[in-house]
């Protein structure tokens, strides 16, 4: 199960990162333990990707089993915190090369069908 966290700057534009690998536009996330709820599986890659501390909040979408958790919004101090991880040894490419805020209704390509699915459940709702 994949956990992911919604993630806004104050006017409502939402979080998204450039992946290295990939180079897909992703939310923050990842996989849930086996005894992690879902609140704290979105606190953690939140924390580990970003190195912010965000309270995870509601919900907002659940679909094929992936879940997408409202953890705020972030005000211009957070976001001057913002960090992203640095490449590990041996990855040729760092997890996430840059980071953006897009107004939701305008989501980038590429991007994983599944967390395009997860933002377009919570619109419809």
């Amino acid at each position: 199960m994949a956990v992911y966290a919604h993630v806004t700057d104050r006017t409502g534009r939402l979080l998204i990162l450039r992946c290295g690998i990939t180079r897909e536009w992703v939310l923050p996330g990842g996989d849930a333990g086996p005894y992690e709820s879902e609140a704290d599986a979105a606190a953690y890659h939140v924390r580990r990707i970003l190195h912010l501390a965000l309270p995870p909040g509601e919900k907002r979408a659940v679909v094929d089993g992936d879940t997408l958790v409202d953890c705020g919004s972030l005000s211009p101090e957070q976001l001057s915190r913002v960090e992203l991880p640095t490449r590990r040894a041996g990855q040729a490419e760092p997890e996430f090369t840059a980071l953006r805020f897009v107004p939701p209704s305008a989501l980038p390509e590429p991007m994983p069908a599944g967390q395009r699915q997860l933002l377009r459940f919570r619109q419809k709702s």
